[in-house]
């Protein structure tokens, strides 16, 4: 259990934890909805949150949104979107103690165009709020988000991009958890970090073996509890 520590008389509160639990992609064209079964979500503990990344690859319109988001029957809050025409990525949170694997059960507002995918984490002894988020979107080479890392906080980012059926991304100043090709050319990869010393206005830059038609980026940290 990541439960805070007692030494001598003194209380301490331990560093916060980011895994990566998972993964998991539909390739199917108009989406309204997704269910994404049994993911895995680590290590059930009372200080663990949950946090999901949606990504997609929608038709030109910049006008969809999550309506609605659950993970293994817990709903979910929006910590922040990037909407762009395309791609979409969009962050969202929840506390959850308990259990270690779960359905991610995602609804829109609209058909998704392409294709849906999901990436989950795991944060333990996190702050309940985000502490930083930022994005950035473009048809280019590579995209960056420059953000703030508290001492012992976390760092979760995610890029989505499409129109290359042989595009990877590589990443700088954040480790790289996944990089998943689907539905012939879409592209999906997130990258995360737990930091021990604070990161003042760190570059994350996500580099993409092709340019791709557009791509869409979100970066999130929080504070230890």
């Amino acid at each position: 259990m990541f439960m805070p520590i007692t030494q001598g008389g003194h209380h301490f509160d331990p560093a916060a934890i980011v895994t990566f639990t998972a993964s998991a992609q539909n390739g199917a064209d108009n989406l309204t909805s997704a269910t994404f079964s049994s993911q895995a979500l680590g290590a059930a503990d009372p200080t663990r949150q949950i946090v999901v990344v949606v990504g997609a690859v929608q038709s030109a319109t910049t006008g969809r949104s999550v309506t609605s988001l659950t993970v293994g029957g817990t709903s979910m809050s929006e910590i922040h979107t990037n909407n762009t025409q395309y791609s979409f990525v969009s962050f969202w949170s929840c506390e959850k103690a308990t259990g270690t694997s779960g359905d991610v059960v995602i609804n829109f507002n609209g058909t998704m165009g392409q294709s849906v995918d999901c990436a989950v984490y795991a944060l333990y002894n996190a702050a309940t709020s985000e502490y930083a988020k930022t994005k950035a979107s473009g048809v280019s080479a590579s995209l960056a988000n420059t953000i703030s890392i508290p001492a012992e906080g976390v760092c979760i980012s995610h890029t989505e991009h499409n129109d290359d059926p042989t595009r990877s991304t590589s990443w700088t100043n954040l480790t790289e958890r996944y990089d998943v090709l689907y539905d012939t050319n879409s592209t999906s990869s997130g990258a995360s970090d737990a930091f021990a010393t604070a990161q003042t206005d760190r570059v994350i830059t996500a580099t993409y073996s092709s340019t791709p038609d557009a791509a869409g980026m979100v970066t999130v940290s929080w504070a230890k509890a």
